[in-house]
């Protein structure tokens, strides 16, 4: 009997306030072939991480309700191993900052499909 390997797709949670941002990051990804489930903001992120499994977070720093930091923080005491991948318009204050917070990447807004797909490949198993 031969077994077939099904490929197991890879999700990722998009957390931006921003519909635009967060429309074309949920457009990208999922062209690029992963499910993508999306959050307006940390406090629907963490609803949502209660109803999906995901391999990757794609986080804003700067939302409403429950801010991108305070959220990673949280992701690293309940999800150590989760890859957190931030996203910011601040530079390289911010990115040291989050990556001594225990982010996974820091990726600066504006950006090109090109580095979204390299962070998110990196930050993937």
């Amino acid at each position: 009997m031969q077994m077939l390997c099904q490929e197991q797709v890879q999700r990722i949670l998009v957390v931006d306030d921003e519909p635009m941002l967060r429309g074309l990051c949920v457009t990208l990804l999922a062209s690029w072939g992963y499910l993508v489930v999306e959050a307006c903001d940390g406090q629907d992120a963490l609803e949502k991480l209660r109803e999906y499994p995901v391999d990757v977070v794609l986080l804003d720093m700067n939302m409403p309700r429950l801010r991108g930091d305070a959220l990673l923080a949280r992701l690293r005491r309940e999800r150590p191993g989760l890859p957190v991948i931030i996203m910011s318009s601040e530079g390289d204050g911010m990115r040291k900052r989050v990556l001594g917070l225990g982010a996974s990447s820091f990726l600066t807004k504006p950006f090109r499909p090109a580095q979204l797909k390299d962070h998110i490949r990196h930050a993937l198993p």
